[in-house]
């Protein structure tokens, strides 16, 4: 009958252990995400990147998996709680991003960056002139080219794109005598230099001149003799009995001169003058109107027709109105000088504001002349006194209210709270031998919202700008090893807190400062449970003890010894125990030992409460 009873228990005590969850185990609901990642340019699906889970920015994944050929992936998390989901680029050809993200949010998207270089350089004539050119890229293994646009800087000529990572020969295309192709460090693709362009790296291809022939050259002024800059001027030439042109205006320097590319010999050009600004009229050289009344001009092959002078004459009036406002601070007292942005109301989110002005000392700030039409308002970007607002305090552009400004009249804008930055001063030590450590790299110090967001971020201790809000301060050491892996030791909180629960929130004032305790990190464990015995303290009956939980380590070792008074008790290293006669008249306890298996943390240990007196 014993030897039945005890099966019994044997089995029920393996049953319990299947179903249980293993210490420190989610036990919420288990939830499924699914998402996808994509090519930030194209949209495209990205196959065989990873993507990981995780509860907390210092913790171990929780979840990974790989995207399909369609860029999707599908996460099992232990809880629906919010996770830092991150997408990944194993060949290095993609920026990682991340996004905080709940299962109620519906779908993820993860949108990722291609990696790139840039290649730079400048094209100049025999005058010194910048030339316009596209890039050719040919693979070193490939035969396929690629033709790209660059940017073009109109004050210096020089030139820039952006290129994937890779080897290539690499040639300059433009206007120039003679073959207008010209391969770096080479007279054709097979005899070019093969270049390397780098991830996040500038691939320098130095000052290259060129001869070219059949320019075009003058000066563009107002009535009054004053230059004209950005002044579209375009060329149109008459071949056979049809009129061509170029696919280009060339713009006035800021002297009001201008250049045109080569041109070939041609006896009747006519060149057009175009203010893209609108403020003058669009003319033709020699003071016509229109293509057919303009005065023509040649050209010559190898020389310059310069003298190509012209005065524009004003337009008319354009319609404006004008729009103007105050801006204070929390106090009431005019917001110190801030910079004030009006973007029109169907502006895309990369676009640029239409107008901009600076706001006065007394607060006050004024668009004088603004052409008609509906604005949004941007307030103190790129301050380092007030916090960017739009208006009325909306959180986008999309929802910000609209403000109408009409021919001829003025719009007042209600009056714009700006709050101020604050700071919080994070005094951050170290002890132990934290900094000591072989792979130590620096520190990490983040700043969290109440919802456990981090706002703001830096490597160093001292004064960090945030906005007025309540917060908590984490603070880590940060060890990075040979492989650029990094990972966070002696995690703590302000107020020297183990866990953001434990972490009191503190609140930033508007323009003011908050001084914390200095935050110490060490190589300490700490049981933030301590360990327990369970059981009756009595001849024959099994005591259980539990281990408690430690912080702030991760995949820690724990061991138990368990002692009869102050010896310790042969053999006893289990986290059960069954009470023999020896230990009647004793009280009993355990010690529990923990060490980290990476050695970032020292060796610590804990006891528990000691039991009753054993009883016979």
């Amino acid at each position: 009958m014993r030897r039945h009873v005890l099966l019994t228990v044997v089995l029920s005590v393996l049953a319990t252990a299947l179903v249980a969850p293993p210490a420190g185990a989610a036990t919420g609901a288990a939830v499924v995400v699914t998402g996808r990642v994509t090519d930030d340019s194209s949209g495209r699906g990205l196959q065989g990147l990873t993507v990981t889970a995780h509860d907390d920015r210092l913790s171990p994944a929780v979840a990974t998996t790989t995207t399909d050929e369609r860029g999707a992936f599908s996460l099992d998390l232990p809880d629906d709680v919010e996770y830092l989901v991150t997408a990944s680029d194993p060949t290095g050809r993609y920026r990682s991003t991340s996004r905080w993200f709940r299962s109620g949010d519906g779908e993820l998207e993860l949108r990722l960056t291609e990696r790139t270089g840039l290649v730079s350089g400048s094209v100049r004539d025999q005058y010194g002139v910048g030339i316009p050119v596209k890039v050719r890229l040919r693979p070193e293994n490939g035969t396929e080219d690629l033709v790209l646009d660059t940017w073009q800087n109109d004050e210096d000529h020089d030139f820039s794109v952006r290129v994937r990572p890779g080897r290539y020969r690499v040639a300059l295309l433009g206007s120039f005598d003679g073959p207008d192709e010209r391969w770096i460090g080479g007279t054709d693709a097979a005899s070019a230099t093969v270049l390397t362009v780098t991830a996040d790296e500038t691939l320098a291809l130095g000052d290259h001149v060129v001869d070219v022939s059949g320019y075009l050259a003058g000066t563009v002024t107002d009535e009054a003799g004053r230059p004209l800059r950005n002044v579209g001027v375009r060329p149109y030439f008459r071949v056979g009995d049809r009129w061509r042109t170029t696919d280009r205006f060339w713009l006035t320097g800021p002297d009001g001169t201008y250049r045109t590319a080569r041109l070939s010999a041609f006896d009747d050009v006519r060149i057009e003058f175009v203010d893209r600004a609108g403020t003058y009229l669009t003319q033709w050289y020699g003071g016509g109107s229109d293509l057919a009344n303009a005065t023509p001009v040649s050209t010559t092959e190898g020389s310059r027709t310069s003298g190509l002078d012209v005065r524009l004459l004003p337009g008319p009036p354009a319609p404006v109105g004008r729009l103007h406002g105050t801006l204070v601070d929390v106090d009431g007292a005019p917001a110190k000088p801030v910079q004030v942005w009006a973007y029109r109301e169907d502006a895309s989110r990369a676009a640029a504001p239409a107008y901009r002005t600076t706001s006065r000392r007394d607060g006050t700030y004024a668009f004088a002349t603004i052409e008609p039409g509906r604005y949004v308002l941007s307030f103190a970007y790129g301050s380092t006194d007030h916090v960017p607002a739009l208006q009325d305090g909306a959180t986008s552009r999309t929802t910000a209210p609209r403000v109408t400004v009409v021919d001829g009249g003025s719009t007042t804008v209600p009056v714009q709270l700006l709050r101020s930055y604050g700071s919080v001063d994070v005094p951050v030590q170290q002890r132990d031998g934290l900094e000591d450590l072989e792979d130590h790299d620096g520190l990490l110090v983040e700043v969290l919202d109440l919802d456990g967001r981090v706002v703001t971020s830096t490597d160093a201790s001292g004064s960090i700008r945030v906005e007025p809000g309540r917060y908590r301060v984490r603070a880590a050491a940060r060890l990075r090893d040979d492989q650029g892996r990094t990972r966070y030791v002696g995690t703590r909180w302000n107020g020297g807190a183990l866990s953001e629960q434990a972490a009191r929130p503190f609140t930033v004032p508007d323009g003011g400062t908050v001084t914390l305790r200095s935050i110490t990190l060490d190589r300490r464990l700490v049981a933030t449970t301590a360990p327990r015995v369970s059981g009756t303290a009595r001849r024959g009956k099994v005591l259980t003890a539990s281990t408690g939980t430690w912080a702030p380590g991760r995949g820690l070792r724990t061991s138990v010894q368990w002692y009869r008074g102050t010896r310790a008790i042969k053999g006893a290293t289990r986290t059960s125990y069954r009470v023999t006669s020896t230990d009647v008249g004793a009280a009993l306890r355990v010690r529990v030992s923990v060490r980290d298996p990476r050695g970032d943390y020292l060796t610590s240990a804990a006891w528990s409460g000691r039991t009753r007196t054993v009883a016979r």
